[in-house]
């Protein structure tokens, strides 16, 4: 099967495309390339996928899972579930992140009022690997700039956005984009006056 896809693409997206294609969940999907892919928020070009690149595909279709074996895709979705609960501030990898502290470029918070969003971006945020990392909002995307590459994540493809506030470092923020299944982006050091400014142009939410 030949797929046309933007070497920008994240591995998420691009699971989101074969979902669309084939039937099977990313959830569902092991990729193989040069071994098992399992890097979500790598785009293909980092992954060094180039054009006619052949990828290995096994999954199974949602329908299929539940014919085949009812039991055992129940109790993956009870698993998924509490995975998806656990709290990011709780996980090994943010707490080392945390640990740290805020980069030093970034811009200073404070709480008590909503500020529009920078037109140049948000510097200063850290992604869950430790790379600091630049929001920058498109007109129905959202950049994100590291050192390495810039991602480029359409807004349909957040489901939902959760912030958190981070322990013992006041107006100082973890956003956690919801990508579909149990994917999730958890950004770092996001000032408090810009998160609902982030929520209204993600999701277009006024509340």
């Amino acid at each position: 099967m030949d797929i046309e896809v933007d070497s920008l693409a994240t591995l998420h997206q691009f699971r989101v495309i074969l979902e669309e294609k084939t039937g099977i969940p990313p959830q569902q999907q092991k990729l193989m390339f040069k071994g098992t892919m399992n890097q979500e928020d790598k785009t293909l070009k980092d992954l060094q996928i180039v054009n006619k690149s052949k990828i290995m595909l096994i999954g199974t279709k949602v329908e299929e899972t539940k014919k085949i074996a009812p039991e055992t895709a129940a109790l993956q979705t009870n698993f998924e579930d509490k995975k998806e609960e656990e709290n990011v501030l709780e996980q090994p990898a943010s707490k080392k992140v945390i640990e740290k502290g805020p980069p030093a470029n970034g811009i200073t918070p404070y709480g008590g009022k909503h500020e529009p969003l920078p037109s140049t971006g948000i510097p200063g945020l850290v992604n869950k690997q430790g790379s600091k990392i630049r929001l920058t909002f498109k007109p129905d995307q959202l950049w994100i700039g590291s050192p390495e590459s810039t991602q480029k994540l359409p807004f349909g493809s957040v489901s939902d956005i959760q912030t958190l506030p981070i322990p013992n470092h006041p107006h100082y923020h973890v956003v956690v984009l919801k990508l579909g299944g149990n994917s999730q982006y958890p950004i770092f050091w996001v000032p408090e006056q810009y998160l609902r400014a982030i929520s209204v142009a993600i999701l277009g939410w006024q509340g």
